[in-house]
């Protein structure tokens, strides 16, 4: 591997040779220890460092002046922090993720690779896959000429009608961790990685301003889980805070995160950086612990604004030397890359993302065993569905990449069965992209100005009361584009840029006492995207006829990248447009079975679910997912995938909605409470406060083989009062009894007397041929058998004499064995 990214460009006008000499000695002292490829070790390095070193940084920290000092707290552009040039300081280059290389001028690179979506990663339940996917991207982000790659998302999926639900690995902490860990130490073989966004940036309606009213062991046991694994097991070497409130405090100015906890507990020296203009204040946030307010496009409290605050003694120079002193061991750590070092289309990684996908669906439903199709007895298959013929890769937002071109799901199917005899024949049958033109027709009335005025008077925000010419629709999505120069935003030069604007609507009395009514917080805006969906008869009517007509029918539904996104949390859990009439029709009018394919990055609801043959869920799959899908619906491969997040009947059912009606919560504006506490997600299904039973439990899928689960043995391996507490082993034997080959998934969970039931251990066996079995073995430690963080004197060990239930099964409701063990 190259050199650490630390060069001499010293100007004549310091002591070149001595600042020089302090450069390769602070190199060399940093370099990795082991071999090549571990760039970041799985633990905290920065921490590791020698007392050595920590002097090397504090002879540069003593040579660099105020302003460069300050520039190294501050952007320098949209994708890279300040630099100081004459001591050989480069900026730091980071690019956005979390599933693939994007943010930085890539003009005449090959498109980068795009993974499956976190919410796909942690579906495959396997850490070894997921740190390979992260190894690609971090030679990915090495390609492109990055330091650091911004993810993974760490954040828990609460809702699932989140926007940013593709973007988390689940709901349950202990899965998220694990795949977070696995994410980190692959990225990190070759850049850093700063996950994201600390903590509980839970849902994207305000999240600029709303405030996250969390207890304290809820925080600790539940929110913050991920992110403590990712710094003491994973050696995260960053950290972006959320744009949110956490009991009060904006996360960018919060001691108990950034400070307490991050850095005293446990023991992270890398740096904190406030995500896209997300840092609110000056003193509270670097006093807090942020050490990189971005962008560096017009700095709101840092740059030359931090200058002048120093100057001024409003922050003293010993805090601003601890910030820098942290960023600046933290840029010691990078690797210096070639470009032309990585080969961006090699079949390896086409291989890896083709199995990760595969790895990743979810089979949810196989009536009869309809699936795997056999092709060699179709003469004519349908392809239904307005994903099919544009199918869904990733969703939208800051995750968003460039890939290269990748095939639909339809194209797969014709490239896979060409010559075959096998005819294919295609209809849309529903869409959600395209208005008739009919529609179009939109007036506009009621025009009146608000908000702030420019220098002239004039109104830089104006609202706007628009009717439809239509009444006819389903789904009432609404854009508002305006064409605006940067100069009004950033002074800096004049470039008209496209801009969407979110749209508000005024709350009547009535519909907020509906709102707190069905336990959720008043309409804060309008969610919906795009144009009224109407006219899908004609194409509803072809898509029955060609069922009626086909020996096999394939439904590809879902959703897309401007539905789910960051920014807005979606406004409800239905397929867009007239998808779910779609899928009834079909099913009453096919011949043959009907198999659907949801493209989707989040749970939907499934009124029709026993009115089809079969039903599997690939998600957001990547740039792989059509070649994939076929594999799999056609037998070359099994599905692998469990449902990292319950799948609920109805929205009155998900446990943060059902906890907070229940306990009857008094919304108070900008609050979001986390009423369900411990119960979050499938561990709400259990508790007082649920209103039914999922449709789907976490960890549930299905495959295309049988397996077999026995010689389960446990034993107690330590005590509660061994150094790190209790611990437990666990063993069984997984049989593959079925006549394909495929793998199967473990999943532990432990009841105690001090929290609800939850997922603490899980692994994956390998792919077992027919006839053949794996052992495998899982370990329980002390905070999975019972250990709670109490807010006075953090985690507390299991206490002795406590018994706890652990049990072993498929999914969450699907429980094979179960023991009592007692704690001594």
């Amino acid at each position: 591997m190259a050199d650490l990214e630390l060069t001499n460009v010293v100007g004549n006008n310091v002591c070149a040779a001595e600042v020089d000499d302090v450069l390769r000695r602070l190199a060399a002292a940093c370099a990795p220890r082991s071999n090549a490829t571990a760039d970041v070790e799985p633990s905290n390095v920065v921490g590791n460092e020698t007392n050595a070193v920590a002097d090397e940084v504090d002879d540069v920290l003593q040579k660099l002046t105020p302003d460069e000092k300050v520039s190294l707290l501050s952007g320098a552009g949209m994708w890279e922090s300040g630099g100081v040039q004459r001591h050989g300081i480069e900026p730091l280059r980071m690019t956005d993720g979390p599933h693939g290389a994007r943010g930085m001028c890539t003009d005449g690179l090959p498109g980068s690779r795009l993974v499956p979506c976190s919410l796909a990663l942690g579906a495959t339940f396997d850490d070894e896959l997921v740190e390979q996917v992260g190894e690609l991207l971090g030679r990915e982000c090495a390609r492109v000429g990055a330091d650091m790659l911004l993810g993974p998302c760490l954040n828990l999926q609460r809702y699932p009608w989140s926007g940013r639900h593709f973007e988390c690995f689940s709901e349950d902490p202990h899965l998220t961790a694990r795949m977070g860990v696995a994410y980190i130490r692959g990225v990190q073989r070759h850049v850093l990685a700063c996950p994201k966004h600390f903590a509980c940036n839970d849902q994207e309606t305000d999240r600029g301003t709303m405030n996250s009213v969390v207890d304290e062991r809820t925080l600790r046991e539940v929110y913050l889980a991920p992110f403590e694994a990712a710094v003491v097991e994973g050696g995260a070497m960053g950290m972006m805070c959320g744009y949110n409130r956490l009991n009060g405090s904006f996360c960018t100015e919060s001691d108990l995160l950034l400070q307490r906890l991050l850095r005293d507990e446990w023991h992270f020296e890398g740096l904190v950086m406030s995500d896209w203009w997300g840092n609110k204040s000056q003193a509270a946030s670097l006093s807090a612990g942020l050490n990189l307010e971005m962008p560096g496009i017009e700095p709101r409290h840092f740059g030359g604004y931090l200058r002048e605050a120093v100057d001024a003694g409003r922050i003293s120079t010993h805090l601003l030397d601890e910030r820098c002193r942290q960023v600046l061991h933290t840029l010691s750590r990078r690797r210096k890359h070639s470009r032309l070092e990585i080969n961006v289309r090699s079949l390896e990684d086409e291989a890896l993302l083709e199995r990760a996908a595969a790895q990743s669906f979810v089979l949810l439903r196989n009536k009869g065993d309809v699936l795997p199709l056999n092709a060699a007895k179709l003469k004519k298959l349908a392809v239904i569905g307005p994903n099919a013929a544009h199918t869904v890769l990733q969703g939208g937002g800051s995750s968003r990449v460039r890939p290269q071109r990748s095939p639909s799901i339809l194209e797969a199917l014709r490239a896979e069965f060409e010559g075959s005899g096998m005819e294919l024949v295609h209809e849309v049958g529903a869409q959600w992209e395209y208005l008739p033109k009919s529609m179009h027709s939109l007036e506009v009335g009621g025009l009146m100005a608000m908000g702030r005025c420019d220098e002239q008077g004039q109104p830089l925000a104006k609202r706007f009361n628009l009717l439809p010419s239509a009444s006819a629709f389903n789904d009432w999505f609404l854009n508002l584009s305006s064409w605006f120069s940067r100069k009004d935003w950033f002074r800096h030069w004049c470039l008209p840029v496209l801009a969407c604007f979110g749209l508000r609507q005024s709350t009547p009395t009535e519909a907020a006492k509906k709102a707190k009514a069905a336990g959720r917080p008043p309409p804060r805006g309008l969610t919906d995207r795009g144009l009224p969906v109407a006219g899908d008869e004609e194409l509803l009517k072809a898509a029955e006829l060609v069922s009626a007509d086909c020996d096999a029918t394939v439904l590809v539904v879902g959703t897309h990248g401007w539905w789910e996104l960051e920014g807005v949390d979606q406004p409800h859990m239905r397929l867009l447009g007239h998808q779910d009439t779609l899928i009834e029709r079909v099913a009453a009018a096919a011949k043959g079975p009907v198999v659907v394919v949801m493209n989707v990055g989040s749970p939907k609801t499934m009124p029709w679910l026993d009115k089809v043959s079969a039903v599997i869920v690939v998600h957001f799959g990547g740039e792989r997912i059509a070649p994939a899908v076929v594999s799999t619906i056609f037998g070359s491969t099994s599905p692998g995938g469990r449902l990292p997040t319950s799948w609920p009947r109805d929205e009155a059912d998900v446990p943060a909605k059902a906890a907070a009606l229940l306990k009857g919560v008094d919304w108070v504006p900008g609050d979001e409470i986390y009423a369900e506490e411990l119960f979050v997600g499938y561990r709400g299904y259990s508790a007082p406060f649920s209103t039914g039973k999922p449709l789907f439990p976490f960890g549930f899928g299905l495959s295309y083989t049988q397996f077999k689960w026995d010689s389960f043995k446990l034993r107690v391996s330590a005590g509660c009062t061994a150094p790190d507490g209790p611990s437990v082993v666990l063993q069984l034997n997984v049989w593959n009894e079925g006549t394909k080959a495929g793998s199967d998934v473990i999943q532990v969970y432990v009841v105690s007397s001090t929290g609800p039931r939850a997922l603490r251990a899980f692994q994956r066996s390998a792919v077992l041929e027919p006839g053949t079995s794996q052992m495998l073995t899982l370990e329980l430690g002390s905070r999975a058998l019972g250990a709670s963080a109490d807010p006075a004197l953090g985690w507390q060990k299991p206490i002795v004499g406590s018994t706890v239930t652990i049990e072993v099964g498929a999914s969450a409701t699907d429980v094979r064995f179960s023991e009592h063990v007692l704690l001594r």
